[in-house]
């Protein structure tokens, strides 16, 4: 009787325990307590705290009667679990209302006024070709005692910056004088396109703690100087902006404002016209330096560095994350790629202590210790985008990629050791393909409702364009990256190779631009929303991923129901509260 051959066996599922995260009870409790804040009346802090030890008190007595009985019995530990969080929210609440006090409301009454003030740089926004001026955030370090309020505030300044003069480094103490304004909430006019704008500007700086504003602002003195880190950062930057300059001349001037842009992070390095193509098709935040930066020159590096025989992974890794840092803080420090930083800081800290490295877990944590020094990077757009975005390719697309190779891979019925060379390439290309497919779909479903609710926009067709400008950036990274190091060694052939490098990155930043400058003529694949009420795109955004994180299967492979759940929530999400611009 002829043996009859076994049946291929499916592609592993992904493992559960890389989903584990035993501090998403802490993550509950921080939310919940800095969303009660933001919602219900300002509380006593103290009140907040001493509940806050009552109910801990009772989630210990609880704890030690669970013990007793081996955490057996459901009620007890459901009441532990019950007391721990109600716990954390009010502490969480007490934290956010003594961390991030309002300004008075006597400020929305008093008319602008000169003043004085010494301010620390904290962060520079990027200057426009030609402008006078420079901008940014400051925290007050002193003020006059009539506005001694605030001191210890962020404030968003703009001052004059003259010809041949640098604008203030982050960390420069310095000594302003100008008009003084509050910042309060504003409304958007239908009749007034340009006022959405201003609105979600509003919103963004009241999310950084930012409720004044000093503006045609003039530099009287400089009180201290930025550190030598900061001024060394600073060093780099230029340097590193002259490498990426080293190229073919003629794309150097039309494509060399995208290539160092997307490599360092200055969006403001794009002309008007640039700046409407990666708008309209959706890509604009390609850049801003995130997850995706970051993420991608480190894997790059440590697949590198994997290679050098007798390294220690432990040494590898170290090195990798403090190139990940020295990158994030020299293309300016900003939160969403320290928060990726701090992501990857966690994962590599779980696995060098012997700890499950849990994505979720690593994310989770991150997230946590962020909210816990930066109450307000709650309420923050790239925070908000970072953090699903990430979390939905950890939670969701693992699933739905073993879905899409289990059952709609070529040949799944037929073995994999008896595929042809060419069946193993189109394979290799397809699966290849749906991993795009996966991510950029993902992507989409979570960070849809956030942009609609940030940015007031919707592009439908960004899900195609993802597909191809995810490899077209990996490439142009790697690219820039290969371009830097060359130029940094500074040996002639190397700087031959960094000329190349850098050519081929320009090539294709060029091609990034021509299929942008394609996308807008497609109608009805661009539209301006609104959104009512408030924070609306937020809870949608957080109810998709609670769906993806609560309704994973534990055996059986995933039905079709757990895929279009998120997907019935953005729509009714978008039937009951957007509405065309």
């Amino acid at each position: 009787m002829p043996e009859v051959a076994p049946e291929p066996a499916p592609p592993p599922r992904p493992a559960t325990e890389a989903r584990r995260a035993p501090v998403l009870w802490v993550a509950t409790a921080v939310l919940a307590g800095y969303i009660l804040a933001a919602i219900l009346p300002e509380t006593p802090p103290k009140i907040l705290a001493g509940l806050a030890g009552f109910f801990a008190a009772g989630a210990m007595v609880v704890a030690l009667r669970a013990s007793l009985t081996g955490f057996r019995e459901r009620k007890i530990c459901a009441a532990w679990g019950a007391a721990f969080l109600i716990a954390g929210t009010l502490l969480a609440w007490a934290w956010q209302e003594v961390r991030v006090p309002l300004p008075s409301t006597d400020w929305a009454r008093l008319p602008e006024r000169e003043a004085t003030l010494t301010l620390r740089v904290t962060r520079n926004f990027s200057q426009k070709a030609g402008s006078d001026y420079a901008g940014g955030l400051a925290e007050v370090v002193a003020a006059p005692t009539v506005l001694a309020e605030l001191e210890e505030r962020n404030v968003l300044f703009r001052v004059r910056v003259r010809a041949g003069e640098t604008p203030p480094a982050r960390g420069t103490s310095i000594e302003v004088t100008g008009v003084l304004s509050y910042l309060p909430n504003i409304a958007p006019n239908p009749a007034d396109p340009s006022s959405e704008d201003a609105a979600r500007f509003r919103a963004y700086m009241h999310a950084q703690g930012a409720w004044f504003e000093l503006t045609r602002g003039r530099v009287t003195k400089k009180v201290a100087p930025a550190s030598s880190w900061q001024n060394w950062l600073a060093a780099q930057h230029e340097h590193i902006e002259a490498l990426l300059r080293h190229g073919p001349v003629a794309w150097e001037n039309k494509y060399g404002g995208i290539y160092t842009a997307l490599l360092l992070g200055e969006p403001s390095l794009l002309d008007a016209n640039q700046r409407e193509a990666f708008t309209v098709s959706g890509e604009i935040y390609l850049f801003a330096i995130s997850g995706l930066h970051v993420g991608v020159l480190a894997a790059a590096l440590w697949w590198l560095l994997r290679k050098i025989p007798g390294l220690p992974h432990v040494l590898g890794e170290a090195f990798t994350l403090g190139v990940a840092w020295l990158y994030v803080e020299i293309a300016g420090g900003t939160p969403s790629a320290r928060r990726t930083a701090l992501m990857l800081t966690f994962y590599l800290l779980a696995r060098w202590f012997g700890r499950a490295r849990s994505p979720l877990a690593a994310i989770v944590a991150a997230g946590v210790a962020t909210l816990i020094v930066d109450p307000l990077a709650l309420g923050n757009s790239g925070f908000e985008l970072s953090f699903g975005v990430v979390l939905g390719l950890i939670l969701y697309a693992p699933l739905l990629r073993w879905a899409v190779r289990t059952r709609w891979r070529p040949w799944r019925d037929v073995p994999a050791e008896s595929y042809a060379p060419w069946q193993k390439c189109v394979v290799w290309l397809w699966d290849r393909l749906m991993d795009l497919v996966v991510t950029s779909w993902t992507a989409v479903l979570c960070s849809s409702a956030l942009t609609a609710e940030f940015f007031g926009v919707f592009s439908a067709h960004v899900l195609v364009l993802n597909l191809i400008f995810f490899p077209l950036t990996c490439a142009a990274l790697w690219a820039g990256a290969i371009a830097v190091v060359a130029g940094l060694v500074g040996f002639p052939p190397l700087t031959w190779l960094a000329w190349l490098a850098n050519a081929a990155g320009l090539g294709v930043v060029g091609l990034m631009q021509k299929i942008a400058n394609l996308a807008p003529p497609l109608p009805g694949l661009f539209m301006h929303l609104q959104i009512e009420p408030a924070r609306a795109g937020s809870f949608a955004a957080l109810a998709v991923l609670v769906a993806m994180l609560l309704a994973q299967p534990k055996e059986r492979p995933p039905r079709w129901w757990y895929f279009a759940l998120p997907v019935g929530i953005l729509t009714g999400f978008a039937v009951f509260t957007v509405r065309v611009a």
